[in-house]
C-alpha cells in the first residue's frame, strides 16, 4: 500500500528491504528494543526513583598505576574501560547487594563514551514501595547540592570542589561548551533555597543555601549554586563525578529513558544514484566512521595505504601511490618497501606486540585470521605450493611461530 500510494504501479519498483536486526549492537532497533523493554518496567513498578550518572576518572590509582613512562591513560583506553567496569559493578553490588538506598525493584543501567573516549553510565533506579522516597526530608537523606565545610569534611570538600563543580558558564563564561542560545544548557547557575522542595517540571529543587562556603574554579569565584547533585557516601567512595537525582514526577519518564537509549553519536547518510527504484538497506544506511588502527589494518592491505599516504605528497590518484622512481608496483607493500618506508619485515611481530599489550582475546584470534590471509602469499613463495596451508600459529607470550607441515 506504501509503494502504491508513493505512485509506484510496477512490480520491479517496489524493490526489497534488507532489515539491520536487533541483534546488532548499538543498532536503532537494539536500542528500541531495549527502550521497550525499561519502558514494560515502569508499567509494572512504576515510576524511577533515582538517575544516577557515573564518569570515569582517568586518575584513578588503578589506572595510572599501570601506565608506563610517559603515557596518558588516552594511549591505554584498554585500561581505562577495564577499570571503569570493575568500579561499576562496584557500585551496583553497593546499590544492589548492600542496598544503601534501599530494595531495588528494578534497575535499568547503560554504558556510554564520551568524544574523549571516556566511559560512563546512567542508571535508573526504581524501589520497592517501602523504600519510595516521598518527602523533601528523604531528599536530602541521599543527595546534597552544597559544598561541604572544609574544616569537618576536609576529604569531602575536596572531591565536591574537584568533580562536582559546575561551569563556571552564563556571565561568568560566556563561551563554555554548556551554554546555547546565551543560556545554560544546564540551567546553572541555581536558585538559593534553603528547603528542599519539590518541584512541578522535573527533578526537586536541592537545598542551596546562601551562607556556604565558596571555591575558586577556573579563576571564578563559585558557591552553592553551581554544585551538581550528589551522594556523599558514592562520591567519597568512587572518587569521581557521581552525579544523584530524585526522580519527583512521572513527567520525567520518558525523557530519562529516552536519554538513556538515544544510542551513539553518528552520522547517517544516503547516496541516490537516480536510476529509478533501490532497493532499502538499512544495513548500508547505519554508516558509522572511525579510525583504522594499525593493529586492525592489515586487511587489504590498509595499513600499506595509509603509510603511502602520510608520505607521499599531493597524490593525484592511487596509481601515483604505486608509481616509485616511475615504475609501477603490483602492490602498496612493495610501493612501501620500495621507498624505504619498511626497513625491516617486522610489521607482523610489531603487531603483535601493540596488540597483545591492550587486545581482549576475542580480538587477539580475529588479528591471527587476518595476519594468516595476509603472510599466507609470502609464505607460498618462499616455501613453494608443495606446503600445506593453512599453517598452524601457536602463541607463546609475545611470539608468534609459523609452522609449515610439508604434504604426504
Amino acid at each position: 500500500m506504501d509503494s502504491i500510494a508513493a505512485g509506484k504501479s510496477e512490480g520491479k519498483q517496489v524493490g526489497r528491504r534488507i532489515y539491520l536486526p536487533s541483534s546488532f549492537i548499538g543498532g536503532p532497533r537494539d536500542i528500541c528494543h531495549h527502550y521497550v523493554d525499561a519502558m514494560a518496567l515502569v508499567q509494572k513498578f512504576g515510576k524511577p526513583d533515582l538517575f544516577i550518572t557515573m564518569t570515569c576518572n582517568t586518575q584513578w590509582k588503578e589506572i595510572q598505576e599501570n601506565l608506563k613512562y610517559g603515557e596518558s591513560a588516552q594511549e591505554r583506553l584498554d585500561l581505562v574501560s577495564r577499570v571503569f567496569k570493575a568500579k561499576f559493578e562496584l557500585l551496583k553490588a553497593e546499590i544492589l547487594k548492600k542496598k544503601i538506598f534501599g530494595e531495588v525493584a528494578a534497575c535499568v543501567h547503560v554504558i556510554e563514551f564520551q568524544k574523549r573516549g571516556l566511559p560512563h553510565a546512567y542508571i535508573l533506579l526504581i524501589l520497592k514501595p517501602e523504600y519510595k522516597l516521598l518527602s523533601p526530608e528523604a531528599y536530602d537523606r541521599i543527595v546534597s547540592a552544597e559544598i561541604p565545610d572544609p574544616n569537618k569534611q576536609k576529604y569531602l570538600y575536596s572531591l565536591v570542589v574537584r568533580h562536582m563543580m559546575h561551569g563556571p558558564c552564563g556571565p561568568l563564561k560566556p563561551d563554555n561548551v554548556c551554554m546555547k542560545n546565551g543560556f545554560s544548557k544546564n540551567h546553572f547557575p541555581k536558585d538559593y533555597c534553603d528547603f528542599t522542595v519539590h518541584s512541578e517540571d522535573s527533578y526537586p529543587h536541592y537545598r542551596r543555601r546562601r551562607n556556604g562556603p565558596t571555591v575558586r574554579v577556573r579563576k571564578q569565584l563559585l558557591d552553592n549554586r553551581w554544585v551538581v547533585p550528589y551522594n556523599p557516601y558514592l562520591l567519597a567512595l568512587f572518587d569521581c563525578h557521581m552525579n544523584v537525582e530524585v526522580c519527583s514526577t512521572i513527567k520525567l519518564v520518558k525523557y530519562l529513558y529516552k536519554y538513556v537509549y538515544k544510542g551513539h553519536d553518528r552520522v547517517s547518510f544516503h547516496v541516490h544514484s537516480g536510476s529509478g527504484s533501490e532497493d532499502i538497506d538499512e544495513i548500508n544506511e547505519f554508516q558509522s566512521g572511525r579510525w583504522v588502527a594499525a593493529a586492525e589494518a592489515f586487511w587489504r592491505e590498509r595499513y600499506y595505504l595509509r603509510l603511502l599516504l602520510s608520505h607521499v605528497r599531493a597524490p593525484k590518484s592511487f596509481k601515483d601511490l604505486l608509481t616509485v622512481n616511475g615504475s609501477l608496483a603490483i602492490s602498496y607493500r612493495e610501493a612501501a618497501f620500495q621507498m624505504g618506508l619498511l626497513q625491516s619485515d617486522t610489521h607482523v611481530e610489531d603487531t603483535l606486540n601493540n596488540a597483545v599489550a591492550f587486545q581482549m582475546p576475542c580480538s587477539l584470534r580475529i588479528l591471527f585470521a587476518v595476519l594468516w590471509f595476509t603472510v599466507r602469499p609470502v609464505i607460498r613463495s618462499h616455501c613453494g605450493k608443495n606446503m600445506r596451508v593453512p599453517c598452524l600459529l601457536i602463541l607463546k607470550e609475545v611470539e608468534i611461530f609459523l609452522v609449515v607441515i610439508p604434504k604426504k
